[in-house]
């Protein structure tokens, strides 16, 4: 039984920018016959923003990334309306194809022409993340955050490379900020599974992505299944994986007021206003256990002032 979702209009927003929007209408199912669509829209008119952009984001379906590299390439040159998304498609290639230096140079002149475009931002911190330039990774998600503070995938990628580069504990708050918010089922059980073996010390159990694994990282969620063992994938399936984690999240909340600033102002929050046991069970709310699913239902009445808590304390709002 999954556990209904209390607060979806705040906790879930997951803003979906153009570039989404945009790629969701190229024909995903059926690329070749799209790619004939918008060649023949070029042959009638050669500049079309629409049709480069349109064969670009067919071809990187089709994970061509050489003609993907050179339509997206095609359509930076000059403002249009595909640009953003072009430039995005472009970078992407070029990392796809291992060139990953070429594709952080790629994102350094787009954000300096888009600013405020968060999804660039994103693209470039993981970009540097897999370089393991982190110093460039860290303020680059910051700015994510900044521009969209309730992006889940931004907040796992803040607290990666503070494990990585010192295994610093308040990766901890950027992990638990992104489950908070998150109700992917798998990619919640990863990162429970990372925060489980991370509190136990058990430093065993976690894998640093390297080489070829790095490389081959396009989204958040790789990172974070890359991190957990063979063993403890088979075993984020089972409840009784996370038996007493809330416990254990609890004891860390209340021991600590070591926050990055990015967190400190909501974490201090939830400690002021005693909701730390509420947010330990909420955060565990994917996790199938069967203690957490019966706490859920039995404190409804506590669930509804932490939605009340969250409309007044989670960044953006």
């Amino acid at each position: 039984m999954k556990l209904p979702v209390l607060i979806l209009s705040i906790v879930l927003i997951c803003p979906c920018n153009s570039f989404c929007q945009k790629f969701e209408r190229v024909d995903t199912l059926n690329p070749d016959a799209a790619i004939q669509n918008y060649k023949s829209i070029l042959k009638r008119n050669k500049h079309s923003s629409y049709a480069l952009y349109g064969l670009a984001a067919s071809y990187f379906i089709k994970k061509d990334y050489r003609l993907s590299l050179k339509f997206s390439k095609d359509n930076i040159s000059e403002p249009n309306d595909y640009r953003v998304e072009s430039y995005i498609l472009y970078a992407s290639s070029l990392d796809r194809m291992g060139r990953v230096s070429e594709a952080i140079s790629v994102y350094e002149a787009a954000v300096k022409l888009y600013p405020q475009n968060y999804q660039l931002w994103f693209e470039y911190s993981l970009s540097c993340y897999k370089d393991r330039n982190y110093k460039k990774s860290m303020p680059a998600i910051k700015k994510v955050i900044e521009l969209q503070p309730l992006f889940t995938p931004a907040h796992y990628l803040y607290g990666c490379p503070l494990f990585e580069s010192s295994n610093d504990q308040r990766c901890l708050s950027a992990f638990l900020f992104a489950l908070l918010l998150d109700n992917d089922s798998l990619r919640s059980r990863q990162g429970l599974a990372f925060i489980k073996e991370y509190l136990e010390q058990k430093m065993s159990g976690i894998n640093i992505p390297f080489l070829e694994t790095r490389l081959s990282i396009i989204t958040v969620d790789n990172i974070l299944y890359f991190y957990i063992t063979e063993k403890t994938k088979d075993e984020i399936f089972s409840g009784s994986r996370f038996e007493n984690l809330n416990g254990s999240i609890a004891d860390y909340l209340a021991s600590t007021g070591d926050f990055t600033q990015e967190y400190q102002p909501f974490y201090l929050s939830l400690k002021a206003d005693s909701f730390v046991n509420v947010f330990s069970h909420y955060v565990l709310r994917m996790s199938d256990n069967e203690y957490i699913k019966k706490w859920y239902i039995s404190n409804n009445k506590q669930l509804g002032k932490f939605a009340d808590f969250l409309n007044k304390n989670l960044p953006g709002k």
